[in-house]
């Protein structure tokens, strides 16, 4: 049997043991409770960062959208003398983001079924033409345009191939016209007639252009 000097020895241990043990935890308590700290400060970080990047999202999205607005409506008032305001409607569903095209005030009648597949070929090439200003910033400027105007009247064309040479001159892009409409070659700097015969090659030979008179 043990003594109750020994006895008292073992639990002043045991004690002592309780106090250490006790101490670490209440220094793990703290550790935990700055390192929670830390983190709480870096989710409101992390979540004003969220707002300001979502803030400057949707400045870049509205400035792309009024610059593709102005861009699509000079066209349409030098090519067709369009009275109405082309505007880009811009909505959320699901985590993705929607972009519905109107001419006027009317947002239900659509644009081709309005004023017909001219007025979508231009727009067409516009809102082309702006990603690629936006997107290429440091890169060559270059557009591939085959029959794109295939639905504009014979009357807009001229002043198609004019703002398209105004686009060139004051952009600095390039555009490759495939056509077969002569207004349009009228504009063109330089001309490569393609001629295919039957049963025989392929011929690419340039043009003289009335530029170049």
């Amino acid at each position: 049997m043990p003594t109750h000097l020994e006895r008292l020895v073992a639990l002043q241990t045991t004690f002592g043991m309780l106090q250490k043990r006790r101490a670490a935890l209440l220094s793990e308590v703290a550790t935990l409770g700055a390192t929670l700290e830390r983190l709480s400060a870096l989710e409101a970080t992390a979540g004003e960062a969220t707002q300001l990047l979502k803030k400057v999202a949707e400045i870049c999205e509205m400035s792309s959208k009024q610059v593709m607005e102005n861009i699509v409506n000079h066209g349409l008032r030098v090519i067709f003398d369009e009275q109405d305001t082309f505007s880009i409607d811009m909505e959320t569903k699901v985590r993705s983001v929607y972009a519905y095209m109107r001419l006027g005030k009317d947002t239900k009648t659509d644009i081709m079924d309005s004023r017909g597949g001219g007025y979508v070929d231009i727009i067409s090439v516009l809102t082309i033409l702006v990603l690629i200003l936006q997107k290429r910033k440091d890169m060559q400027r270059f557009l591939v345009l085959d029959e794109a105007f295939a639905e504009v009247g014979r009357e807009h064309l001229e002043k198609v191939g004019d703002f398209l040479h105004f686009l060139t001159e004051k952009l600095g892009i390039t555009i490759l016209l495939i056509t077969h409409s002569e207004e349009l070659l009228a504009f063109a700097n330089t001309v490569y007639q393609v001629e295919k015969k039957n049963d025989g090659p392929t011929t690419i030979k340039k043009r003289e252009t009335p530029r170049e008179h």
